[in-house]
């Protein structure tokens, strides 16, 4: 490695706790290429890979839009050029630990909204791996790594929750706007129920939820449920449903499907127990059912 021994970017006792470990020089930068290649890997297959993994086309949304793909791959094919000309330089260390601490972030957030991202999981596993050894390698550069590592989980637990935040608000705005369209429609038949979905060209989730959710509830029905498809807007996620019928329901993204489920049997007007998740709109009382607005009280001594 062109540069690995520089006194400026290497201090000479920094390699004295890889050595009681049993690594050389270059087994350090040959460690560190597997981490972040496996980093470069997960990013990657994050880009390509969404269009057979439904969690990997979906793992966005979370993010509140952000392109981690984009960002992952620039940053390791950035790193492994780093280690490849100058070896394991502090800055490329620093970095690591960075990277380390973005990936712990991101794993807590799937976590929470139990999702299953195989390819952050990927990167993730590289991070840290590349984090551990560059711990081995430098002593001198604890202190600084355990602050950029901390900065950098924070820094990304506060960008990915505000992005997430406005990206839902607009979301569930636009989502209900598609809701409403669908209600100015005529109704289905008694007995029937009518699902829209809202969708995008390329969509893995998308297409999860037609052929692996949807497209088994539409055949127990045996007719009884009117499916049809259109183009999503922008702020719109994809999917988007709206259930029709009796009962009138919201999702966004792929619900469980007992979930819809349960909608599409209250859609037909069947009885049972509502969803878990979802937006559910009441059906407007008739208007004998309706209650009248109480008048004003009057003053008696206002007088007639």
């Amino acid at each position: 490695m062109r540069g690995a021994g520089r006194a400026d970017l290497l201090a000479p006792s920094q390699g004295k706790r890889a050595a009681e470990v049993g690594l050389s020089e270059p087994q350090v930068c040959r460690w560190l290429l597997v981490g972040l290649g496996l980093g470069l890997l997960g990013a990657v297959w994050a880009l390509g890979g969404a269009a057979v993994c439904p969690s990997c086309g979906d793992t966005p949304r979370l993010a509140g839009g952000l392109p981690l793909g984009w960002i992952g791959t620039v940053f390791y094919a950035t790193a492994l050029a780093g280690v490849a000309r100058w070896g394991p330089a502090a800055p490329v260390r620093l970095a690591v630990f960075g990277a380390a601490g973005v990936h712990l972030s991101l794993i807590v957030t799937l976590w929470t909204s139990r999702a299953f991202c195989p390819s952050c999981l990927v990167s993730a596993a590289g991070a840290f791996l590349a984090m551990a050894v560059a711990w081995l390698r430098g002593e001198r550069l604890i202190v600084a790594g355990a602050v950029v590592f901390l900065l950098a989980a924070g820094g990304t637990t506060f960008a990915v929750g505000r992005a997430a935040a406005e990206a839902q608000f607009i979301a569930l705005r636009e989502a209900r706007r598609a809701m409403d369209q669908v209600l100015a429609e005529p109704e289905p038949a008694p007995g029937t129920a009518r699902v829209v979905l809202f969708t995008r060209a390329g969509c893995p989730a998308c297409r999860h939820l037609k052929e692996q959710v949807l497209a088994p509830l539409v055949r127990e029905a045996a007719g009884k449920i009117q499916v049809e498809e259109r183009p999503a807007w922008d702020g719109v996620w994809s999917p988007t449903m709206a259930v029709r019928g009796w009962e009138r329901f919201l999702f966004l993204g792929v619900p469980p499907v007992e979930d819809l489920r349960r909608a599409l049997q209250l859609g037909r007007g069947k009885q049972g127990p509502m969803p878990q998740r979802g937006l559910h709109y009441p059906r407007p009382k008739p208007r004998s059912q309706r209650r009248p607005l109480a008048s004003p009280a009057r003053n008696p001594a206002a007088g007639p």
